[in-house]
């Protein structure tokens, strides 16, 4: 790859890779793209607000998490994956309708179980993430829809329910349901 370098009043970027850099097992590709596009308007003088997409590839094996700075709306969207309520309190032998309600502009579901079964539900959707499913304890919504569970809590405990679209119980879409005894 042939090496490029700008200099700016901050000093130099570089858009040669690092001796050893393997692209196809980095995360840090758009960072490297924003911050040299960054430093092209600066050197231009331009100083007006711009937007760059988000875009995340599929991260290579091996790698559970993505790198990225400057992205106010993808934080912003990451901030609203989350369930209201974050918590439910329902009594033994109670059965509920738990309405769904998808503002959002991506697929969203609800599926209830322990926390360890949402954890192995969601490790399986990460690496099927085209995997159809269906059962009562799920409901799957899209964008602008509603959808609903009707489920019936036969014992006491605690339960989770999460959206397991891979990524989504990751960053916190998750509550839980606590079953108490009559």
């Amino acid at each position: 790859m042939a090496e490029e370098s700008r200099s700016g009043e901050n000093g130099t970027v570089s858009a040669a890779p690092p001796r050893g850099f393997d692209p196809a097992r980095s995360p840090l590709l758009t960072d490297l793209y924003q911050l040299n596009m960054m430093q092209a308007y600066l050197d231009r003088g331009m100083t007006g607000e711009a937007v760059f997409e988000f875009f995340a590839r599929k991260l290579p094996p091996g790698r559970g998490f993505l790198v990225a700075a400057g992205l106010d709306q993808v934080l912003a969207f990451l901030e609203n994956l989350r369930f209201e309520p974050a918590e439910i309190t329902v009594r033994q032998g109670d059965t509920i309708r738990l309405r769904i309600r998808n503002a959002g502009r991506l697929l969203h579901e609800l599926v209830i179980g322990s926390e360890e079964e949402l954890a192995r539900h969601a490790a399986l959707m990460r690496a099927n993430p085209d995997m159809a499913h269906e059962a009562p304890y799920m409901a799957h919504v899209n964008p602008g829809q509603a959808g609903e569970i009707v489920w019936q809590f036969s014992r006491a405990g605690t339960f989770k329910y999460g959206c397991l679209v891979p990524g989504h119980f990751e960053a916190g879409m998750v509550g839980t349901i606590k079953v108490v005894s009559r």
